[in-house]
């Protein structure tokens, strides 16, 4: 979830309405992009009437930020109505393509310290929840939001949501190459020939195979999102082998990924997110709950001390008498869950529950 901030001017600079344009699992270039913005109501705020017709040329003449990917360039007005918001993305592949349409929410506030800071959870949503003003404003609650889901990141070891990266990793030695993030799209993959060529070798994207069947087929029975990996795909088996011999050159007869030090550089779009029926996928349902959850521990302030302690103790509670002003909490080890989690990440077991679903595997293989 992004969350812009009135009179903000959005693009090139600050690109915080982005589309990856993402075709057959490939993040390609398109031939057109247009967009249009709404508010929670569903009226459309930006343009006026029609669509914003996206210009396909680099920054800053226009807004293309890299190989398919395209920034939103508005101005939200002093004026636009806060809350929720979502902008509809319109784009085709070529001109005879069928046309695609993605659609993102995000949310408009009244101001946002850090743009930059992606969240994983809604603040109107928290306000249905009961969250008051008087309890926090939404510049306070945002914060708060940050912060929970930085924590969330630090826990599991991942992010949950569709970023654009690229990553330089460890050369495997053989047909597979392990990767740290679940992969949602790749634009590119290279190695590092400049032994042998002088240059980065570009790999074309029909020579590997891309494993994230959890977004192009909807299967979680192996679950790619916990094994991310591409794999060379060749008209001879490799029969086992398990590196290039270096005597014989780097040669794409041989389909291996090189052994070396970050030697093979794959650009792309990368997060764990749940299939949503879109390319990208959206963050998982759980995790946005894990997130408020979070947050309503440090939701009192740092001077209320009472508030803060019942707030971070209360899961911990066996029995409580008013009229004498008593309670007893369930010791750390008694009290914490079966799961090995416990301890290790928040101590709560109805966030660690979910978290512990969530958590990157020890080793992926990438470096």
């Amino acid at each position: 979830m992004r969350y812009l901030a009135q009179g903000q001017t959005v693009g090139c600079s600050l690109p915080l309405l982005e589309l990856p344009t993402v075709f057959g699992g490939f993040q390609k270039d398109a031939f057109s992009v247009e967009f249009t913005i709404h508010d929670g109501a569903g009226t459309q705020t930006f343009p006026a009437a029609g669509r914003e017709v996206v210009d396909l040329n680099d920054c800053p003449t226009g807004t293309r930020l890299g190989v398919g990917r395209y920034a939103a360039a508005w101005t939200v007005s002093l004026t636009e109505p806060l809350g929720r918001h979502e902008i509809r993305w319109f784009y085709k592949e070529t001109a005879a393509s069928d046309e695609q349409i993605l659609v993102r929410k995000f949310e408009v506030l009244v101001t946002v310290s850090d743009p930059l800071a992606p969240a994983y959870a809604s603040i109107a949503e928290m306000r249905e929840d009961g969250i008051t003003e008087a309890d926090a404003s939404d510049a306070r609650l945002l914060r708060l939001l940050q912060f929970a889901s930085r924590r969330v990141e630090q826990f599991t070891g991942r992010h949950f949501d569709p970023r654009s990266l690229t990553l330089m990793v460890d050369g495997s030695g053989g047909r597979s190459q392990l990767l740290d993030q679940p992969i949602i799209a790749l634009e590119s993959v290279a190695l590092d020939a400049s032994a042998f060529v002088g240059a980065e070798l570009l790999i074309e994207n029909d020579l590997f195979l891309v494993y994230n069947r959890h977004l192009s087929q909807g299967l979680l029975h192996p679950d790619d999102r916990n094994n991310p990996k591409i794999e060379f795909v060749h008209g001879r088996d490799l029969f086992g082998r398990g590196q290039l011999d270096i005597i014989q050159g780097l040669t794409l007869t041989r389909l291996a990924f090189p052994i070396g030090p970050q030697n093979v550089r794959i650009t792309g779009v990368f997060g764990y997110t749940d299939a949503d029926g879109t390319p990208l996928g959206d963050t998982p349902v759980l995790l946005q709950h894990a997130t408020k959850l979070l947050l309503l521990r440090d939701l009192p302030g740092l001077t209320d001390c009472d508030a803060r302690e019942d707030a971070q103790k209360r899961w911990r509670l066996l029995a409580e008498k008013t009229s004498e002003q008593s309670y007893r909490l369930a010791n750390l080890s008694s009290a914490g869950t079966a799961h090995v989690a416990t301890g290790a990440l928040s101590g709560d077991p109805e966030i660690d529950t979910i978290l512990v679903q969530y958590l990157r595997p020890p080793a992926m293989g990438s470096a």
